[in-house]
């Protein structure tokens, strides 16, 4: 019994990873990943070289724009199956906790996935027509950022990668929350709000408790400001937040679903 439950996870996120990242949605969410960098980037001034606009516009007010386009490519898959009236069918062949997890790790990481591809080939398309890094540019910014030092070893493709992805865990939890949301809301505009004004009232008001960095959510994602002496040390603890916070999105979620489906 076991093996024919392992066998149908697998069957079930094969399928959910090839709708995730086989999808329009998925295309369209790098492209207007892409499009909301160019777009923060008309608010920075003159042209300068990648590594610098990379740092200046990348925790701009337009880049959470970005985390949004990047949750859009499988984060309403239950509201579709919901809307749609294949809920029923589908858990009448597979395991409730089989099909949440199903859902939720191919829609983390198609958002996960996204967001890096739109803030990596906008880099990429910048750098086309800029100079990556000149002398004296590193002397521009703060001593203090995250990966400087990999920048300021000419490290760039791992400087860009590590950055994004520490913002991109952010994007991976707020995915979590909105399909949280979408057991209950039936619109898709307040599915996508709540979390993001959820997020701002709990660090709105951490922020009043305590100054604590650690505890601030958008200093924890941010990727450029520190919060402990390494890199590594700073990385290690944003990951293991995205990784509590989804857990914690992830049961919540689970309990929703079979509350609403099976009225427990």
């Amino acid at each position: 019994m076991g093996d024919v439950g392992e066998s149908s996870i697998r069957k079930m996120l094969w399928i959910d990873f090839g709708r995730a990242f086989l999808s329009a949605r998925f295309v369209v969410s790098v492209a207007a990943g892409i499009l909301i960098c160019y777009f923060t980037r008309l608010f920075c001034g003159f042209p300068a070289p990648a590594v610098h606009m990379f740092v200046y516009m990348h925790d701009r007010s337009m880049i959470f724009l970005a985390l949004i386009a990047g949750v859009l490519p499988y984060s309403t898959c239950f509201y579709a199956d919901f809307l749609h009236g294949n809920i029923r069918n589908v858990l009448g062949r597979a395991d409730v906790r089989g099909y949440v997890f199903s859902k939720s790790a191919a829609a983390v990481v198609s958002s996960v996935a996204a967001f890096l591809c739109g803030k990596l080939i906008f880099v990429i398309l910048y750098s086309a027509r800029h100079p990556v890094c000149l002398p004296g540019t590193m002397d521009m910014l703060p001593g203090s950022i995250l990966y400087g030092e990999l920048a300021r070893q000419g490290q760039y493709a791992a400087f860009f990668l590590l950055v994004s992805m520490q913002k991109a865990l952010y994007c991976g939890v707020l995915c979590q929350a909105v399909m949280l949301v979408s057991v209950w809301v039936r619109n898709l505009s307040v599915m996508f709000s709540v979390p993001v004004a959820v997020f701002y009232v709990v660090n709105f008001h951490f922020r009043n408790i305590t100054d604590a960095a650690y505890l601030n959510l958008t200093r924890i994602f941010d990727g450029i400001t520190r919060i402990w002496d390494t890199d590594e040390q700073n990385f290690t603890y944003a990951l293991i937040v995205a990784v509590v916070l989804y857990l914690l999105l992830f049961r919540a979620t689970l309990w929703s679903m079979r509350r609403k489906i099976y009225h427990v």
